[in-house]
């Protein structure tokens, strides 16, 4: 299992698209089914159509075939498909890799549980779940940061399971000031090169005075977890006004 958590703009759906081609041809398993998952048909069609057009762009395209609802990659009787949690039917599924997009708005474990009882049968299974931090504190995300983080402490875990799960977490840590734009990198590993550091400190100027704008550029691009809800994100200033 792997959990990579980054900030919004990372990049994160061009490198997933790249998991998924070399999951169905690279990794030495018949028939290898790759699901491609999220919360809606719509968010999962995301990544689908971006690894659609990268193996349409690239010298591979010749052994693939890509068609509306799945790709196929015949030398190996393997495909790539897009699903979501309202889809029907999915028991039964034999997946070799799935790839969870946008942990942060799932709700409960339902999907997750159906795909992974179906890797039982695998010899080398994976599951990725990729996402940036959110305000459901009490779904799948806040448990596996928990767990991941756990598996990066020595005798935190069992070594022999610690060993199988892979954590990048990409967020400003807790003692961080938010103001210092020099350490925004921390949760934005694209910087410099798929984010623009001056566009970011402009976009935090014009919202951060906006108590549910400021909370999203938090949550969203430092990659911290936030209940916007709370008063905590009202300035002080405002409270005292009303």
């Amino acid at each position: 299992e792997a959990l990579i958590a980054v900030a919004r703009g990372n990049g994160k759906t061009t490198m997933l698209s790249g998991n998924a081609a070399y999951g169905v041809s690279k990794d030495d398993e018949r028939g290898a089914d790759i699901y491609l998952l999220a919360n809606s048909k719509e968010q999962a069609g995301i990544t689908f159509y971006e690894c659609s057009a990268q193996i349409r762009a690239s010298r591979i395209a010749q052994h693939f075939r890509v068609l509306r609802s799945a790709i196929y990659y015949d030398a190996t009787n393997g495909k790539i498909e897009h699903r979501a949690s309202d889809s029907r039917k999915l028991d039964g599924l034999n997946p070799q890799m799935g790839i969870f997009d946008e942990l942060h708005g799932y709700k409960d474990f339902k999907l997750i549980n159906v795909i992974k009882r179906g890797m039982n049968k695998r010899r080398q299974p994976l599951a990725i779940y990729i996402t940036t931090m959110g305000n459901v504190l009490d779904g799948p995300l806040m448990y596996y940061y928990t767990l991941f983080t756990d598996a990066m402490i020595p005798g935190k875990l069992r070594e022999d399971v610690a060993d199988r799960m892979f954590a990048f977490i990409c967020e400003l840590d807790e003692n961080d000031d938010i103001e210092d734009s020099s350490l925004w990198v921390k949760a934005n590993p694209s910087m410099g090169t798929l984010l623009d550091l001056d566009q970011l400190r402009a976009d935090w100027e014009r919202c951060k005075h906006i108590p549910q704008e400021r909370a999203d550029f938090i949550c969203k691009q430092l990659n911290v977890f936030v209940n916007s809800g709370e008063a905590k994100y009202v300035d002080f200033e405002v409270l005292k006004r009303n």
